[in-house]
């Protein structure tokens, strides 16, 4: 009979999985290249993670954290990005220039095009309550993303390019995803619903 470990034993195995996440991200290259001034706030949010990361509190991960959509619904002017966490995003591909005028948000303000099989979409108007990845990867909003999109056969590559004129030195291409087409329909997911920082104690990574 399978016995379930206690939840001493669990959490440990929680916190040796999170240990050996961190190890991996820690070994990839293709990392944001930060201003040198900004190095040191850069590893203070990242050791605060569980206490600094807008994610842990229910909030978007925005662009260009949250990645490609679930699904992807084409009309003749535009495209509707629909995320897993109820989440969409409308991306007009008619030639229309960005808004202006409005407020900043976690999913900005798109415009897309045709690159030949490629959809580039630029987004801007980002606000800085998000941050690019896991490791205290803050941004301001001046942030611009140019994202990609190309079809092969099946298979769908995405790949972000990140511009922020006041954090990075230079933009910084994201590692691209390749994600396989299917025909799942998207299945909405509860609510999320912030129990866990009234309880955190310490600054265990994720």
């Amino acid at each position: 009979m399978l016995r379930l470990p206690a939840t001493q034993d669990k959490d440990n195995v929680f916190a040796a999985l999170d240990r050996i996440s961190v190890a991996e991200r820690a070994k990839d290259t293709n990392k944001p290249p930060y201003k040198p001034e900004l190095a040191a706030k850069v590893k203070d949010l990242s050791d605060r993670q569980s206490f600094e990361d807008p994610a842990f509190c229910c909030k978007p991960a925005g662009v260009p954290r949250m990645g490609p959509p679930a699904q992807i619904v084409q009309l003749p002017d535009k495209l509707v990005f629909l995320y897993a966490t109820n989440l969409f995003r409308i991306v007009p591909i008619d030639g229309r220039p960005h808004r202006t005028g409005i407020d900043t948000s976690y999913m900005g303000d798109s415009v897309g095009r045709w690159d030949g099989d490629t959809l580039v979409v630029d987004v801007n108007n980002l606000n800085d309550d998000t941050w690019l990845g896991p490791d205290g990867y803050f941004h301001t909003e001046a942030l611009h993303v140019i994202e990609r999109f190309t079809r092969t056969g099946d298979e769908i590559t995405y790949q972000a390019t990140v511009e922020d004129p006041n954090v990075p030195t230079r933009p910084w291409v994201m590692n691209s995803r390749t994600l396989r087409l299917g025909a799942r329909p998207l299945e909405e997911g509860p609510p999320c619903v912030e129990k866990d920082a009234d309880h955190l104690v310490t600054n265990e990574h994720h």
